[in-house]
């Protein structure tokens, strides 16, 4: 618990450093008009700090910035669609090339399920990789929306 709450503290003293940093050019900008904390920056720090949209609120009005809570929205509306985006239905049955695989592998497959407790691979082998329902040796893509699947060898 003590090295969660460290770990905590630390993003959110990033977070502070992000906050300061965008703060300090907003108000350095020198245009005519009153500074503004964009949605989008707002958005990193509650995203990737942990900050709460509140607190943001509360310290960019104590520097005398504006925060963009329209440009906020826009941010947040944007990740829920990418998020929404990337779900994709999981596919729990042995069909197409989970099958194909199951069928290439010598001693049979069982799936071991979801139970209670979380899915356990130690002591287990990758036996076979699909990659969008093609066997692949490794996984490639990086950044990419693919669909991924292994079968592994456990010894209990």
């Amino acid at each position: 618990m003590a090295r969660e709450e460290a770990a905590f503290s630390a993003t959110l003293s990033k977070g502070q450093k992000r906050l300061d940093d965008i703060l300090a050019a907003a108000t350095a900008a020198g245009s005519s008009s009153a500074p503004v904390l964009p949605g989008a920056d707002a958005f990193l720090l509650y995203d990737s700090f942990g900050f709460p949209l509140e607190l943001t609120q509360e310290l960019a009005e104590a520097a005398g910035v504006q925060l963009d809570s329209a440009g906020f929205e826009t941010a947040m509306a944007a990740q829920r669609a990418r998020s929404s985006a990337s779900r994709e239905a999981v596919d729990l049955t042995a069909d197409g090339g989970l099958a194909q695989l199951a069928q290439s592998l010598a001693g049979g497959t069982s799936f071991e399920g979801y139970g209670p407790g979380q899915l356990v691979l130690a002591g287990c082998r990758v036996v076979g990789l699909l990659q969008d329902k093609q066997p692949v040796q490794e996984v490639t893509g990086q950044g990419e929306l693919t669909q991924q699947q292994l079968a592994v060898n456990c010894t209990s």
